[in-house]
């Protein structure tokens, strides 16, 4: 059998502004790297040390050593900052320093914290946790989950690639040349980019590169 675990009050990928993506090394691109900033709450204190597990959909990755890349702090030094150089996000809390992360093991989209006693109840907790890489496509489902002690969340919307939407490519005729002649058949691309893409008005070098 299997143990039934209580469930999680919440737990969630933190939306961030640009700002806050850029000082976290937010990079959603497909099998890039990437750092992603999570929240849980508990219903009930800890009442020992236990594995924190992180569940992401199929197609992610976290280093086997995984720790290096899990930030917790709110200190003076931003390369071990959750919001990096910024300010900490009103509405969540820090974590316990009591409540040290002894070891992260990652297996494919799999995390698992071994946390010592500390974090408390009801309060929302953040913190960042590195990728080694992103999926090449977005994962259908594409749902999250944490467990620890003894509480489980419900499954958590994941975040979509930055990948091309809706492309089309048509030629303007399919009819067949008959080889004795090369003739220019041009065609038309259309795609919805996932993310806006800047003007240059002032030739910068600022918008995109189309390959």
């Amino acid at each position: 059998g299997f143990a039934v675990n209580s469930r999680m009050p919440e737990a969630k990928i933190l939306p961030l502004s640009h700002a806050q993506r850029v000082a976290t090394g937010r990079n959603d691109r497909p099998g890039a790297p990437n750092s992603l900033v999570f929240s849980f709450r508990l219903a009930q204190r800890p009442a020992s040390p236990g594995d924190l597990v992180l569940s992401g959909p199929h197609g992610h990755s976290f280093d086997e050593d995984c720790l290096p890349g899990l930030r917790l702090d709110d200190g003076p030094n931003p390369e071990h900052n959750v919001f990096g150089h910024l300010q900490w996000l009103l509405g969540y809390a820090r974590w316990e320093v009591a409540a040290q992360v002894l070891s992260c093991a990652g297996d494919g989209p799999l995390a698992r914290m071994r946390i010592d006693l500390g974090l408390h109840a009801e309060k929302a907790y953040a913190f960042r946790l590195g990728l080694a890489s992103n999926p090449w496509q977005t994962p259908d489902p594409n749902l999250w989950t944490i467990e620890y002690a003894g509480e489980s969340s419900l499954p958590f919307e994941g975040f979509s690639l930055w990948t091309f939407r809706a492309h089309s490519l048509r030629p303007t005729t399919p009819a067949a040349g008959d080889g004795a002649a090369r003739v220019a058949n041009p065609v038309v691309l259309r795609f919805r980019t996932h993310s806006e893409v800047p003007a240059d008005p002032l030739g910068e070098g600022a918008g995109g590169l189309r390959r």
